[in-house]
């Protein structure tokens, strides 16, 4: 693993594979910084909103750890993200910013931004952490939800348009995923296990859900439309993690709940294939330019 220059802490792999710099790592936060790279683009040139969304997790941990630093054992969840999607940039180093606002025994709170290099905002984002030395509370923790992922599954598998598109290009491709559903106001999109995303514990980074959950909401919310590529980006996520995922692929299932004008919402959940554990879940807000519904959904 690479080691940041400004903290002894090793980088995960997926903050590796990210090719993330540490250039602050203080108590009173710390600044990463993401290079310019196609890996993190989507289909339209810009920083994928669930990069955004990873990035901002990433940093959030990050901040938290360092006001803990020389604490053993030390174990940090992510429960719940609120991001507000405020601006785009394109093929350029973008900074991440993140600060402690507040720390009680158990809880901490997060205010994460992203910015651009002409310092304008890309994103904020608010992130309530978990942290314990080893495991103390185990013994009272209650299991996350858990379905049957085959009762979700549909009668008949509609890729849709976009399906050959994003596996080809894009921050998603990156990661491996596949559109398997799009149509009828519901998606599906898959997250196959990979090396990048597997943390010390080899199960999968909470961190990588971002994209998977951005990607389920906006496809959820493109099946309410004609299949028409138009322009269109995530505003706005809430995002509630239950667990920190088993190495098993992934299934990200998206409703696509209501629309008026061009905006768009939906909810979604991110469940494992083997355990039937529900990850995480939340919704999402999107907007299409000129959308046109699709009357028979």
């Amino acid at each position: 693993m690479a080691v940041s220059q400004s903290s002894t802490t090793p980088l995960t792999p997926f903050e590796t594979f990210l090719n993330l710099r540490i250039e602050r790592f203080s108590p009173q936060g710390v600044t990463l910084v993401l290079p310019a790279q196609q890996a993190t683009l989507n289909i339209g040139g810009t920083l994928h909103g669930g990069a955004s969304v990873s990035l901002a997790v990433i940093a959030a941990r990050r901040a938290l750890e360092a006001q803990l630093t020389g604490t053993a054992d030390l174990k940090i969840q992510v429960l719940d993200q609120q991001v507000q999607f405020i601006g785009t940039t394109k093929l350029e180093p973008v900074t991440i910013d993140a600060a402690i606002l507040k720390r009680g025994r158990e809880l901490a709170f997060a205010e994460v931004n992203l910015r651009k290099k002409d310092c304008s905002l890309v994103s904020k984002s608010l992130v309530t952490l978990r942290y314990a030395q080893g495991n103390p509370a185990a013994d009272r923790e209650i299991m996350p939800p858990s379905i049957d992922v085959n009762n979700h599954l549909p009668e008949e598998w509609q890729p849709g348009p976009f399906s050959a598109p994003l596996a080809a290009k894009g921050f998603g491709s990156t990661l491996g995923q596949r559109i398997m559903h799009m149509g009828d106001g519901r998606s599906i999109v898959e997250l196959p296990v990979q090396a990048f995303l597997l943390n010390e514990a080899e199960h999968i980074d909470n961190a990588a859900l971002g994209a998977l959950a951005d990607s389920t909401g906006a496809m959820a919310c493109w099946s309410l439309l004609k299949p028409e590529m138009s322009r269109a980006a995530t505003t706005a996520m809430h995002l509630n993690y239950y667990t920190e995922p088993l190495a098993e692929k992934l299934f990200g299932l998206g409703e696509g709940r209501w629309q008026s004008a061009e905006s768009l919402a939906s909810r979604f959940q991110v469940v494992g294939e083997q355990s039937g554990a529900v990850i995480a879940e939340g919704q999402l807000l999107f907007r299409v330019v000129n959308a046109t519904p699709n009357l028979r959904s």
